[in-house]
Formats: C-alpha cells, structure tokens, sequence
C-alpha cells in the first residue's frame, strides 16, 4: 500500500493549505505557500536530516512557538498533514531526479495584473527567503567544500530580496551582468537546475543522462 504521506498534492489542496496557513491567529506569523516551498526545499537538500518537530513550528510562526496552531484542532491536524506531504513531495521529486516545480505567485501590477519579462522574476524572491532562513538555522549547505554546491546557491540566493541580499548584493549584480535571465520560466528553470545540482552533492541524487528539467509549472 502506497505511504499517504507520498501523495502530491492537488490543485485544490494547494489552495487550502494557502488559506489554512493565512489563518493562524495572531500573535503567530505564518509562512506564506511560496516562501514555505523555498525553506523545505533547504531541509530536504541538507546533508543531515531534520525533525519536522524542529522545522515545522517555523512555518506556522516565525519564532516558532509551539503553541502556535488553528484554533479548531482538526483544522490544525489537517494543515500539518498538507505541509508534510508537500516535503515528502519535493523530497520524492528531487531524488527521482524530477525538476523541482517550486510554488510560485504572479507579481502584479498597481491594477492587479501580473508582470511580465524581467520584473516576473520577483516572484521567487518568497522562495529564496525561505530557502536562506533554513540554511541560517541548520548548517550543512555552506559547508560543503564543493565548488558545485557553492555556485548552485548562488543561483538561488541571487532571487532574494533586497533587504536580505547584504554582501550578496554585488555577487547579484555580477550575476545579472554575466548571466542575465529574461522571464520567470527562464528563471525557475535555472532555479530547478541549481537545486538539482546541490541534492546531487548533498543527497547523492544523481540523474540519469535521459533526465532533464522539464515540467515547471506556476501557481497562481
């Protein structure tokens, strides 16, 4: 019988878990979906596993409170079960070699539209930022030793936003000069290949030669 655990999501379930998360009471400050993505992603790339008893307070508050939750218990039970399965999911795809299909939100316009071209890249930023929050609490990514594993988070952390970019601020401004990216499809691909490159180091997920990264999609 199949883990239940291991079952993807739905379109459907992506929206409830948006909309579980944006519940939570104060005093407790939730992750959004996107940055959520970005910070398991980390986990699972971490040479050395992590409790979810560690990381999951994080995503339902910033301090990671133990008490912060829904205040319908089922509510919470279901919301917990919708964050694991998503790991399970990045974990599964990542070390079958499938390209990371990251959750990502349109950037709008003052109408409400979404942007397009270069500015659309702005919407990984979320992802970025959690990606970084993970790997300033549990170590292992910095310290690798691999020039590979080095280079490929700079691929990530390039999205971060300004306010968190600090001494990554000129690597960014290189990056954009040397190795510039035109759209958000562009730019999430390039994301997948980063990831792709660290689990190859850090997990040992190595892809065949018929793989490739393929099948990104956006979520509005």
């Amino acid at each position: 019988m199949a883990n239940e655990y291991d079952r993807p999501l739905t379109d459907e379930e992506f929206v409830e878990i948006g909309e579980l998360l944006a519940s939570i009471p104060e005093p407790w400050e939730s992750m959004e979906p996107d940055r959520m993505d970005g910070f398991l992603t980390a986990i699972v790339l971490l040479p050395e596993p992590v409790s979810p008893s560690s990381w999951m307070p994080l995503i339902f508050d910033e301090e990671g409170r133990p008490d912060a939750m829904l205040p319908n218990e089922a509510d919470q039970h279901r919301l917990e079960d919708l964050v694991y399965r998503r790991y399970r999911t990045i974990e599964n795809d990542l070390s079958q070699c499938r390209a990371l299909d990251p959750i990502v939100y349109d950037v709008e316009d003052e109408s409400g539209r979404p942007v397009g071209g270069w500015e659309a890249i702005a919407a990984l930023e979320p992802f970025a930022a959690g990606f970084l929050e993970a790997m300033n609490r549990w170590p292992g990514l910095r310290e690798t030793g691999s020039e590979l594993v080095d280079s490929a988070l700079l691929g990530i952390l390039r999205h971060l936003p300004t306010e968190l970019l600090g001494d990554m601020q000129e690597v960014k401004e290189e990056l954009e000069f040397e190795s510039p990216l035109e759209n958000l499809k562009q730019a999430t691909e390039d994301l997948a290949e980063s990831v792709a490159e660290i689990a190859s180091v850090t997990r040992g997920f190595t892809p065949r030669p018929e793989q490739n990264h393929k099948n990104i999609r956006r979520r509005h």
